[in-house]
């Protein structure tokens, strides 16, 4: 097993928006895949959410083991069904 490099960055905007990138290595330096996303974290007539979409690139992969990017969106909504 040998050690691949990985990393991202992530930034946040006070107005609750927020993007990012990661990168890493894969298949023993023979490919990497790069993620972007962004997205809204705040709340909405008082219920925490949570909106965005990711992108996930493999630039340099064979079309027949994968496509060369999916892309995902996401709305999570956090709600208190029942208070102790």
């Amino acid at each position: 097993m040998t050690t691949q490099p990985q990393g991202g960055i992530d930034y946040t905007h006070e107005t609750n928006l927020y993007a990012g990138v990661w990168t890493a290595n894969y298949g023993n330096g023979n490919g990497y895949e790069s993620d972007l996303y962004g997205g809204f974290r705040g709340s909405a007539a008082g219920i925490p959410l949570d909106a965005g979409m990711i992108m996930y690139r493999y630039p340099v992969a064979s079309r027949i083991m994968m496509p060369p990017s999916v892309t995902a969106v996401w709305i999570v909504l956090r709600l208190l069904l029942w208070r102790h």
